[in-house]
C-alpha cells in the first residue's frame, strides 16, 4: 500500500500546474429573499448582528476527530471560533472522522451538541472514513449512515433557491486502484443526475471530498495518485447538461484555503478549496520541506465561510488559530 506521504510527495510534484484567482465578485442567487448588508460579514459577529445575509454556511472539511487528543481539540476550537458568526447550515466535506470507528463519529456529535442542530448539518465522507482495516468498505458507511440517520452516504438539501448536493467516496480497500481517490457507484451517478434533473432551477453547490483532476491545487497532472476521482468523465458529461451548478467543495489535499490555486474557475463551475481544521500544508525548504515545497503545519487550522446576500455571494478564508478572515476572496460565476 502507497502511503499518505508518498502520495502526497506525488501530488505536489505537480502543484506549479494549478490554475486559481484571488479577488473576483459574485453575482445575485435569483429567487432569493431580498436583504442588504455591508460589503463583508464582521470579524466577529455580536448576537444581534444586524444585517445578516440571506444564508450564511460554514465550509469545514478534514477535522479526523479522533475519540479524543488533538483532532477532537482542533475541531471544538473551529466550532467556537465560528459559533458568534451563527451559521445557517455546517458543511462538513469528508474525513469527518481519523479511522472511521464508530467511537469517532460519536466523539464528533457531542462537540457538535450545542453549536449545531441537526437539521443544520450537511455532511459527506472521505477517504479516512473508511480507514478502519478491520472493517469492510460497507460497514464503515453503514456507521457513517447510522451517525447521521442517512439512507445512503450521499445527500442533498434545498434551502430557499440554492441546492446543496453531497457526493460521497464508496471505496478505499475495495478499490482496485487509487484508494485515495473518489469512488462513485452508478447508483450514486444515476441518483446525482436524478436529483439535478428535480431542481434546475437552484443554485447548485456540489461537494466531495476529493478535488476532481486538474482544478484546484495539488490535483494536477498523470502521476498524481492522491487527488482526484475515477468518475471524471461521468460528472463532467453530467455538469454539462446541468449548468446550475456553480460552485464544487473540495477538502483532501489539507491546503490552507487561502494558497494561491484554491479556487479555479472552469467551464462555468468555480472549485474550491477548503482547508482543514486538523493540520495543514505550510511552504517549507531544506530539511523542513518533505511534501515537494511543504510541510505538515499541525498547529495551523482553516475553513471559509460563505455568505450569500440578495445582491452577492461572498466566500471567505478563515484562521481558526487567529481568529482572522485570510484574503477575502469574492468570486464572480456568470449567470
Amino acid at each position: 500500500m502507497i502511503s499518505r506521504r508518498e502520495l502526497l510527495i506525488g501530488a505536489a510534484a505537480v502543484l506549479a500546474g494549478a490554475t486559481g484567482c484571488s479577488r473576483l465578485k459574485l453575482p445575485a442567487i435569483p429567487g432569493v429573499s431580498p436583504e442588504s448588508g455591508p460589503k463583508d460579514p464582521p470579524a466577529v459577529a455580536p448576537a444581534d448582528e444586524a444585517p445578516r445575509p440571506v444564508l450564511r454556511v460554514a465550509l469545514l472539511s478534514d477535522p479526523h476527530t479522533q475519540e479524543s487528543g488533538h483532532g477532537a481539540n482542533k475541531l471544538e476550537q473551529a466550532l467556537a471560533d465560528y459559533k458568534p458568526l451563527r451559521p445557517d447550515l455546517w458543511l462538513f466535506c469528508g474525513d469527518v472522522t481519523n479511522l472511521g470507528l464508530t467511537a469517532e463519529y460519536a466523539t464528533f456529535k457531542k462537540l457538535l451538541k450545542g453549536t449545531v442542530k441537526e437539521e443544520q448539518l450537511l455532511v459527506t465522507t472521505g477517504n479516512h472514513d473508511l480507514y478502519d482495516k478491520t472493517a469492510t468498505d460497507e460497514e464503515e458507511m453503514r456507521r457513517f449512515r447510522e451517525a447521521f440517520g442517512y439512507k445512503t452516504v450521499w445527500s442533498n438539501k434545498v434551502v430557499g433557491n440554492v441546492h446543496f448536493v453531497m457526493l460521497a467516496t464508496e471505496q478505499w480497500k475495495t478499490a482496485p486502484r487509487l484508494p485515495d481517490w473518489a469512488w462513485l457507484s452508478d447508483e450514486q451517478l444515476r441518483w446525482f443526475e436524478s436529483v439535478l434533473a428535480e431542481h434546475t432551477d437552484k443554485y447548485t453547490i456540489v461537494s466531495l471530498h476529493q478535488p476532481l483532476q486538474n482544478t484546484i491545487t495539488w490535483s494536477h497532472g498523470e502521476s498524481n495518485t492522491f487527488t482526484g476521482c475515477v468518475r471524471l468523465p461521468e460528472l463532467q458529461a453530467i455538469m454539462k447538461r446541468n449548468r446550475q451548478v456553480k460552485l464544487w467543495l473540495s477538502g483532501h489535499t489539507h491546503m490552507g484555503p487561502e494558497r494561491e490555486g484554491n479556487v479555479a474557475n472552469l467551464n462555468g463551475v468555480t472549485y474550491i478549496g477548503l482547508g482543514s481544521t486538523f493540520y495543514q500544508f505550510a511552504p517549507a525548504t531544506g530539511a523542513e520541506d518533505k511534501f515537494g515545497g511543504f510541510k505538515q503545519d499541525w498547529d495551523a487550522s482553516g475553513s471559509r465561510m460563505l455568505d450569500i446576500w440578495a445582491d452577492r455571494t461572498v466566500i471567505r478564508a478563515r484562521d481558526h488559530v487567529s481568529k482572522t478572515w485570510l484574503d477575502p476572496q469574492e468570486i464572480v460565476l456568470k449567470p
